[in-house]
């Protein structure tokens, strides 16, 4: 059986964290159509704070959309 180079990531990940049940309801959530939906939305997030790093330069201005949009991810992302 031949294995791509980008699947062996995630077939060690499934070793490492198979048995654990907070990696088994990971899995369940991340099949979830809610989920999806909420990753198509941290993708736009990502679009937008990417077309304005681009007009505004600034290393500050970088940093702060950067950290702006990683926490707005992980709030939508975030299953509690």
């Amino acid at each position: 059986m031949q294995y791509s180079f980008f699947a062996w990531p995630g077939r060690i990940l499934n070793w490492l964290c198979g048995g654990r049940q907070d990696y088994r309801s990971f899995k369940q959530r991340k099949r979830t159509r809610a989920h999806r939906a909420n990753q198509n939305i941290c993708l736009l997030i990502w679009g937008a704070g990417a077309v304005l790093m681009l007009i505004c330069g600034n290393g500050g201005c970088l940093l702060a959309i950067g950290l702006v949009a990683t926490f707005v991810c992980f709030a939508m992302l975030d299953p509690s």
